[in-house]
């Protein structure tokens, strides 16, 4: 299946929450270059000031990096320690959030001890192929390419069609256009278990095309945790400091806010739409 006939179909996996109440915002700082350098570590912050959407909103297309967790006061802000001045510079109230204490030998290339049972990029390759290898007539391998680093975007197509003559409905699910949001891989192989084990889905077996690619973004993610703990990494792994993956599509290519052209910034959107190989 090509890059053109799935760019369209392409839909990110995120759990926002919201508060609906308005208040008074100070003003976000206008520019907000993040380097990725030994001196400016990326680390997580509380912003407390943020009590709605359009705060939030304000903070993202000023280039700020926001999580996906939300309070009623604060956000979390994936920045560095200029970035984390800036904003309190603005009249945010700005935390260093608490990290794990270091207490054990880490492990390269694999996730802390807490979060073991996530999938690395080798474990995740091991599911997908048992998971298809246990399903053959309805589970079909396929790949949209590899990434810049040369790992295989392996996905999986779930259907009794085994020709993939796009006669049905289809639908597409990914995960992981951001390297550190791992929970998304775990989302989307539970999903892809899901059509299978789960008989009252059956039927959309039998009636659809169900596309499933557990991580676009496979090469930010093992970098992300090649030290045996966590480096907060977001983009994927081009020279010279990586692409904001989910900047680099074609549909409103670097208008409106949300992305910089900054090669250095959390939110680089490419030098042009889809630059990247994973896109």
């Amino acid at each position: 299946m090509g890059k053109g006939t799935l760019a369209g179909a392409l839909a990110a996996v995120a759990l926002v929450a919201i508060p609906a109440a308005a208040s008074a915002q100070p003003a976000p700082a206008q520019h907000a270059r993040v380097a990725f350098r030994q001196s400016a570590p990326i680390r997580p912050y509380a912003v407390y000031g943020v009590s709605n959407k359009y705060q939030r909103s304000a903070l993202v297309k000023a280039g700020f990096d926001i999580g996906e967790r939300a309070w009623a006061d604060h956000v979390e802000l994936f920045g560095t320690p200029r970035q984390a001045l800036s904003l309190t510079a603005s009249g945010y109230h700005v935390v260093p959030e608490r990290l794990p204490a270091r207490t054990w030998s880490p492990t390269p290339d694999d996730f802390p001890p807490g979060d073991s049972a996530y999938h690395n990029y080798a474990e995740m390759v091991a599911d997908v192929q048992a998971f298809a290898a246990a399903h053959p007539t309805l589970v079909h391998i396929f790949s949209l390419g590899q990434s810049f680093e040369g790992r295989d975007l392996i996905g999986v197509r779930i259907s009794d069609d085994a020709t993939d003559n796009l006669s049905e409905p289809g639908v597409f699910y990914v995960g992981q256009h951001h390297a550190r949001e791992h929970l998304t891989v775990e989302v989307v192989l539970n999903m892809m278990h899901m059509f299978l084990e789960k008989p009252q889905l059956s039927d959309l077996v039998h009636s659809r095309q169900i596309y499933i690619v557990p991580s676009l973004n496979p090469d930010g993610s093992e970098w992300d945790i090649h030290t045996g703990q966590y480096l907060f990494w977001r983009k994927n792994r081009q020279p010279p400091d990586g692409t904001d993956q989910n900047r680099n599509y074609s549909y409103n290519w670097g208008c409106c806010g949300g992305s910089t052209s900054d090669q250095y910034g959390e939110t680089y959107r490419g030098p042009n739409a889809f630059s990247t190989p994973e896109d």
